[in-house]
């Protein structure tokens, strides 16, 4: 018999670098599992101790394989436990994003309808400027601007200065423009897609404190095997369970919330999108322009058709932008981007807390080598038992 493969056993070989590691992390945690080990083992230890014949010898040791196993099976459950919830948590982060931009997509659409709504208000109220004849004579103006332009141009090149500051002489915007850049003004659409996204922000938020909740580990399935020893009776127990439940309650809603705060606020991440906005008068330099032959009525309909075409296209960009553009304030990343960060920091943050709470410190890798341990302490046992087995 190879007496190498049976001394390894009697060393829990097999054991030594894992119980090392935990014991760095928690030297408690870590005796109490090596020690309850033992514990368990001592019956086939001394069968072994007493064996006088390879017969004997080799019952004690598939005796010493059952109890490994069953041992192996408790911190198995633990394993298990902590990678499902672990990938159900990964799952709903590829999920969330989405939560979080369906819903933002959603209340700027009424946002956005609703200007619309305000500026067909007030072009009923107003309906002087009908014939076109107004917007008609404004965007001539634009030729008389230009002009003016081109000679303060030439008077710097010839005479080294301008014929006049004010090379806006006429107000050459039409009736849209001008309703979208009053309604649409970047400082209050900034503030009122803040206060949007910042409720955007709080749905996801409970969205991932209810998904975290319901993906708590099966404490009825962990805490016998790891909390115990440290309960002398079944009311002790009840009540470490208890108390864990209290802590992820509390914990739960501190990480999301600190994970997904804005320290600048929403309204400043908005104002950043809308400063890297095209001018707004590319959103209505396409409309074509109402001239005199038209009816009230017609040229209404027509103006209403601009504005909703140009909201419409604002609205656009802004998705786009919200969904793509890069900001120094997210740490050059897009919002999507930051919002997928957030749900990776919120799951990384979220399995701290449970095995802080239900290891003891320990991580669930430390678990997954204890796993390993036991795998390789069965293989050592199987050696020997197929060598005695031999004739």
């Amino acid at each position: 018999m190879n007496h190498e493969w049976l001394e390894r056993i009697m060393k829990l070989e097999a054991f030594c670098k894992v119980h090392k590691d935990m014991h760095a992390i928690n030297a408690e945690s870590a005796d109490h599992i090596i020690d309850t080990f033992k514990k368990a083992l001592a019956p086939t230890r001394d069968a072994l101790a007493k064996a006088k014949n390879n017969d004997q010898l080799r019952i004690a040791l598939i005796r010493e394989q059952i109890i490994v196993q069953a041992q192996a099976s408790q911190y198995l459950s633990i394993t298990d436990e902590f990678t499902e919830r672990h990938k159900n948590l990964w799952k709903f982060n590829s999920q969330a994003p989405e939560l979080f931009f369906q819903t933002a997509y959603d209340q700027l659409a009424v946002y956005f309808q609703q200007k619309k709504t305000v500026m067909h208000l007030k072009l009923e109220e107003d309906s002087s400027w009908y014939s076109g004849i107004k917007d008609s004579a404004k965007k001539m103006g634009t030729l008389v601007n230009f002009a003016v332009k081109g000679a303060n141009q030439l008077s710097e090149k010839l005479g080294g200065q301008k014929l006049t500051d004010n090379e806006k002489v006429i107000d050459d915007k039409s009736i849209v423009e001008t309703l979208m850049e009053q309604q649409l003004n970047p400082k209050q659409v900034s503030n009122d897609i803040g206060r949007i996204l910042d409720r955007c922000n709080k749905v996801y938020a409970e969205a991932w404190k209810k998904e975290i909740t319901a993906q708590q580990p099966d404490l009825q399935r962990i805490i016998p095997h790891m909390l115990v020893h440290k309960a002398r009776e079944n009311v002790d127990l009840q009540f470490q369970v208890g108390a864990t439940e209290q802590i992820f309650l509390v914990s739960i809603g501190t990480t999301v919330a600190s994970v997904l705060a804005l320290a600048a606020g929403w309204h400043t991440l908005t104002w950043a999108i809308l400063n890297v906005f095209p001018p707004m008068a590319l959103f209505v330099a396409a409309l074509t322009v109402v001239t005199g032959f038209l009816t009230q009525e017609s040229a209404l309909k027509q103006r209403k058709k601009q504005i909703d075409d140009s909201v419409n296209q604002y609205y656009h960009y802004f998705l786009t932008y919200l969904d793509v553009v890069k900001l120094k304030e997210l740490g050059n990343r897009s919002l999507r981007q930051h919002i997928v960060n957030a749900g990776e920091t919120i799951i990384h943050k979220t399995i701290e807390q449970w095995e802080t709470a239900l290891l003891g410190g320990l991580t669930i890798n430390h678990y997954r080598q204890l796993n390993a341990a036991f795998s390789r302490h069965i293989l050592y046992l199987q050696e020997v038992i197929e060598e005695l087995e031999q004739p």
